[in-house]
Parts: structure tokens; C-alpha cells; sequence
């Protein structure tokens, strides 16, 4: 996923610039921070984030998780812990031809079937679950 506007090269950036770089409202910044452990900018003195590229590069795929390819922040969170095929612990975010990619595979939406399927198996697992836990 593309930037919202150009990243100048800089050591540092304010929440303010990576907000906008990214296309969202700072409090949504400062949200990801609570949910995603390995999300931490530095901070300064007084408080103040402290943003570097490779903080940005993380932001950039969170975004494109919640955004694009719509996972839940649990979800999104599993993901990026995920070790990709290089084993650094990122999973490929674009294909070569714009294509967003997930485990080296275009997205395909699920076909109501599918998703009926998955509903059903999940029914039973709670129902096991539930049983387990009372008896």
C-alpha cells in the first residue's frame, strides 16, 4: 500500500506528518499504539512521539491490513507476527503488479457458502468448548 502523500527523508517525524503521510487522524496513531505491542515510537522529553522510517513502514501495513485487507486489529496483530518467507517477520504487502497480496496469494473473497461453512464449524467449536468448561 502507497503512502497517502510522498514520506520526505527525515530522522525523525511528529505524529502530525505521519498521520498525514499515512491518510489518517492522529488519535487512530495513538489507538495502534494500544493494540499493537510492537508499535512504539520513541519519545522525547516532553512526551512527544517520535516516529522513524521504519515506524512508518510498520504503520503503512498495519493500514493496509485494517483498510485493505480488512482483518480485525487481532488479526492484523497475528499477521505481522507471522514470519514471511525471508523469516523477518513481515509478510509480503505488494505484488508486482499492484495486487495486494496475502501469503503469496491475491485476496479472493470468500463465497457465502464459505463463509456459512466456517460459521457452522466455529458453532460447534463453542459448543465443545462450552462443555468442556462445565463439566
Amino acid at each position: 500500500m502507497k503512502p497517502a502523500r510522498p514520506i520526505p527523508k527525515k530522522l525523525f517525524y511528529r505524529i502530525t506528518e505521519v498521520a498525514e503521510i499515512l491518510g489518517v487522524e492522529a488519535y487512530v496513531l495513538r489507538y495502534w499504539e494500544t493494540r499493537f505491542p510492537m508499535l512504539r515510537p520513541e519519545r522525547c522529553g516532553n512526551d512527544e512521539r517520535r516516529y522513524r522510517r521504519k515506524d512508518i513502514d510498520l504503520l503503512l501495513r498495519i493500514r493496509d491490513l485494517l483498510y485493505e485487507q480488512k482483518f480485525t486489529i487481532a488479526g492484523a496483530v497475528e499477521q505481522l507476527r507471522k514470519p514471511n518467507r525471508n523469516g523477518n517477520g513481515r509478510a509480503p504487502v505488494e505484488a508486482g503488479n499492484g495486487e495486494v497480496e496475502r501469503n503469496g496469494q491475491s485476496p479472493a473473497q470468500p463465497g457465502p457458502d464459505t463463509i456459512e461453512a466456517l460459521r457452522e464449524s466455529l458453532r460447534d467449536i463453542r459448543e465443545e468448548l462450552l462443555a468442556l468448561r462445565e463439566g
